[in-house]
């Protein structure tokens, strides 16, 4: 019996010493642990056998984020000959749930073999379970309208020092996301704990109807060194917050267009004056105060046109806060208001159409009326009878002329003066509208001779070619000459080509309104294989480029 087990020894003996020199020749990779929850760090170790060579760990970043790494060598003898092993460990992040795959990683001319990781979904966290991290996340609603803004909160609770943290919220695909305010901090005591918290606010915007996913918030930190401190860089605190699905409603067949869901609006006019003369600018200003939406998302406010009245509106000062944790836009913008003749100026009632999404019902946001009495202009000639002229008797000749006559019975000419400061003013009238046209006419020739590209714009062209519905709103949109309409119902009206116009308004059905989106793209592909056709912004009086501006623009060098 011995004789037959030592043959067998000294075989698995060779065996060993071969998978040692193997060992040395392959760098060998393992996994800590093959099953994580999301939010957690698994740790990949890398052992290199008489190698200077660094692993490479590039390929890992599309599936883990790199939390901390560190290495250690050692040499020793084996054989008779010195032999040397280096392992290398990172700390692993995955970003998904779900079946992993750690790529094979260089290690200078070899490579690992690949290996698994299975990433499930996190164990919800509770207050209750006396951790030293949790987060607590709020959705506003679960069931929002597309575009209506809906805000998310996220609170991260801690009862450790945190040496450095990271709080995130990804954004969902189908909605845009973006931090609202500033983030608050407070103390707050559950179950007898006393936790620092820090809530943060975003807004979420969905872009189309349909399930909306909204991935947890997650938090990372590290605190002072402890049982965790993998790599003496502290230990490692993970947390993870609650996830949420929406169901995002289209928008009301009996909604207004352009689609506005807010949960108020308001408009009124600020020191409108009762009284104005004729020729004369006066300003008109108007505020409005919208709640539940953000900057982006209010509409352009303009006074309508009105006959025999030069408007001039100034840029809009626009200001967004936070009251009571949701968004709050304040809006304001002056008009300098000319008109030509005295008499009353009607200004027509005009508003907003929006949609209350707290009482769900269509809603309108309305200014007032305006009724303005114009004073003729200082220095503007009014039309006078000559006063009569007294007889002077024949019978009574005087050296001097009498003191007490009227003036046009001692011969001072006061009706023609009167009339040719009447042809002056008007002479003066017809060069400036002269002028004016002359202007306007130069500037529209530069205009259209820069404006006649003979292809869409590049952004456009992309935005089409990847299919991408919101990519190619936002190019159409940034394409439109000043001022940006509101909205795709708004950019259609600006499109002088019928097909284009179509075409917007069906990538206008798709995106809020259940269309067909491969329609609309194929739509859209075809229609804009030439540039946007736009026509001038409506909004301003007939006739008014046919005067020269209140307040001309100095050109540059005078």
């Amino acid at each position: 019996m011995k004789r037959s087990l030592f043959p067998t020894l000294s075989l698995a003996l060779a065996c060993l010493l071969l998978s040692i020199d193997a060992t040395g020749a392959t760098p060998r990779a393992w996994l800590d642990r093959d099953r994580i929850e999301l939010g957690e760090t698994v740790t990949l170790n890398i052992e290199v056998t008489d190698s200077m060579a660094r692993p490479d760990f590039s390929p890992l970043a599309a599936d883990f984020d790199i939390r901390g790494s560190s290495s250690r060598s050692e040499a020793s003898i084996a054989n008779g000959r010195a032999v040397t092993r280096a392992l290398w460990a990172v700390a692993l992040e995955p970003r998904r749930i779900g079946e992993l795959t750690i790529p094979p990683i260089a290690v200078g001319s070899d490579r690992t073999a690949p290996l698994t990781l299975t990433v499930t979904a996190p164990r919800p966290r509770s207050a209750a379970a006396g951790d030293p991290v949790f987060l607590e996340t709020e959705i506003e609603t679960t069931t929002p309208y597309v575009q209506q803004a809906v805000v998310y909160t996220v609170r991260l609770h801690y009862t450790v020092t945190l040496l450095e943290g990271q709080l995130d919220a990804p954004e969902p695909a189908g909605a845009v996301l973006r931090r609202l305010g500033e983030d608050s901090n407070y103390v707050r005591v559950l179950d007898g704990i006393r936790y620092t918290v820090v809530e943060r606010r975003y807004v979420l915007i969905p872009e189309r109807s349909g399930a909306l996913e909204l991935p947890p918030a997650r938090f990372r930190g590290r605190t002072l060194g402890g049982a965790g401190s993998r790599f003496g860089t502290g230990q490692i605190l993970n947390a993870l917050g609650e996830p949420f699905v929406l169901e995002v409603r289209p928008r009301p067949p009996a909604a207004a267009r352009p689609w506005l869901p807010a949960r108020r609006i308001e408009l009124r006019f600020e020191d409108a004056p009762d009284t104005a003369r004729a020729g004369e600018p006066f300003t008109l200003t108007v505020r409005a105060e919208a709640e539940g939406i953000t900057a982006e998302q209010f509409p352009e406010i303009a006074l309508p046109a009105i006959d025999g009245v030069q408007i001039y509106p100034e840029a809009p000062a626009v200001r967004e806060r936070v009251r009571d944790g949701r968004p709050v836009v304040e809006w304001t913008r002056r008009f300098a208001v000319v008109a030509a003749r005295p008499g009353t100026l009607a200004i027509p009632a005009f508003g907003i159409d929006w949609w209350d999404v707290e009482h769900d019902r269509a809603a309108r946001a309305e200014l007032p009326a305006l009724r303005i009495a114009l004073q003729p202009g200082i220095g503007v000639p009014v039309a006078t009878h000559a006063p009569p002229t007294a007889a002077v008797p024949a019978a009574e000749p005087t050296d001097a002329p009498r003191t007490d006559a009227p003036a046009s019975a001692i011969g001072l000419p006061w009706p023609w003066l009167t009339a040719g400061l009447a042809a002056l003013w008007l002479a003066t009238l017809v060069w400036g509208w002269r002028r004016g046209r002359a202007t306007v006419s130069a500037s529209r020739s530069r205009d259209a001779g820069a404006a006649s590209p003979s292809r869409p714009p590049p952004v456009l062209r992309r935005a089409l070619a990847q299919g991408d519905l919101p990519a190619i709103t936002e190019a159409l949109l940034t394409a439109a000459p000043p001022p940006r309409p509101h909205g795709l119902t708004a950019l259609a009206e600006r499109l002088c080509d019928p097909a284009q116009a179509e075409a917007v308004r069906a990538l206008d059905a798709a995106r809020w309104g259940g269309g067909d989106g491969e329609v609309a793209l194929a739509r859209l592909r075809e229609a804009f294989r030439r540039p946007p056709a736009f026509a001038a912004p409506a909004g301003r009086m007939s006739g008014e480029a046919a005067l020269p501006p209140h307040y001309p623009a100095h050109r540059r060098g005078e």
